[in-house]
């Protein structure tokens, strides 16, 4: 992989040796980015700067709001293959099959 800039390879290498230097000041929670930790930090506040302009709807961040547009859009649907849930949000259905793996996981014990 090439970087443009050493800082970039410098975060990215966070992810190989799990170094999270950015510590959340309320909860001691820690991150690999101080913009994740700022993206955290909104947990705390409640802040919701993100609104959705279909509904009153508000979110902590971009990537939440984008993800609930995809509810009233209804463009993309994601089914689940253990039992045929449809979801209309990638981030809902990768938390649904989450659980699918949890289940399994527990009977193998």
């Amino acid at each position: 992989m090439r970087f443009a800039q050493k800082a970039a390879l410098s975060i990215h290498e966070r992810t190989h040796s799990g170094e999270r230097p950015h510590a959340c000041t309320t909860c001691k929670k820690r991150f690999a980015t101080r913009v994740n930790l700022e993206r955290h930090v909104a947990t705390h506040t409640g802040e919701r700067p993100f609104e959705c302009w279909l509904c009153p709807a508000a979110f902590a961040t971009n990537s939440t709001l984008q993800d609930h547009v995809q509810t009233h859009e209804r463009t993309r649907e994601y089914k689940c293959a253990v039992c045929e849930l449809v979801m209309y949000s990638r981030r809902g259905f990768s938390g649904h099959m989450k659980r699918h793996v949890h289940k399994v996981e527990s009977t193998k014990k």
